[in-house]
């Protein structure tokens, strides 16, 4: 079976790749933590090598040279490219905006919204490398593995518990399907045209779109 044709981006125009890592090792580099800054220079080598590259050509000896890593650093860390390309989006992962889907307000969900698109934003290019190199569902991954799912999965985990078999209500699973999907969706498309719309136009559509309503039915 022959292997899927690559192209390569155009030159990016828009933010950096090390503006989307500015936060993942730079406050340790100041502090000395020297694994976490080996972590950062790792994840900025290998979305700059995605970017023209196909991902299985990419090889452990190009990424640590360019880098300025040792492989011994590179291997303390990961086993795979895979693991490293997880990192990174675990580190995006981290600092993504939390809201107790449960208990917030209307208006809280609003503002909740528009602080998500307006974190994401930074991280356009390395998104679009990851769109073009396949990685969709890795993305989609890092999201349902945010801590505002998390969460809202040990809640309705406790509320079925708590029902007898017969009786327990899944429409929270789907809820929470319908609504990663929703922030996925929309974050891809916004970032495939090129980001044009404001993060309060994207806020208001998806509150328009039912997405608090996914999670408070008794409001309606």
């Amino acid at each position: 079976m022959p292997k899927p044709t690559f192209t390569p981006l155009p030159s990016p125009t828009g933010t950096s790749i090390e503006s989307s890592l500015s936060d993942f090792g730079q406050q340790a580099h100041i502090m000395g933590n020297a694994n976490t800054v080996v972590r950062r220079s790792l994840a900025i080598a290998l979305l700059k090598f995605m970017e023209s590259t196909p991902f299985a050509d990419i090889s452990v000896t190009e990424l640590t040279q360019k880098a300025g890593v040792s492989r011994m650093g590179y291997y303390r860390n990961y086993d795979s490219k895979l693991a490293l390309l997880k990192d990174y989006l675990a580190q995006i992962e981290h600092d993504f905006p939390f809201i107790d889907l449960t208990a917030a307000s209307e208006s809280e969900f609003y503002a909740f919204l528009r602080q998500v698109f307006d974190y994401l934003s930074k991280f356009e290019l390395s998104t679009k490398i990851l769109l073009n190199q396949g990685f969709e569902g890795l993305i989609l991954d890092t999201l349902l593995n945010s801590k505002i799912f998390v969460e809202y999965r040990k809640k309705q985990s406790l509320t079925c518990q708590a029902m007898t078999a017969p009786h327990q209500d899944k429409s929270g699973e789907y809820n929470l399907v319908f609504a990663s999907g929703m922030l996925y969706h929309t974050y891809i498309h916004w970032v495939r045209q090129g980001q044009t719309e404001t993060p309060q136009q994207l806020a208001s559509w998806l509150m328009a779109g039912g997405f608090y309503r996914l999670f408070h039915p008794a409001d309606d």
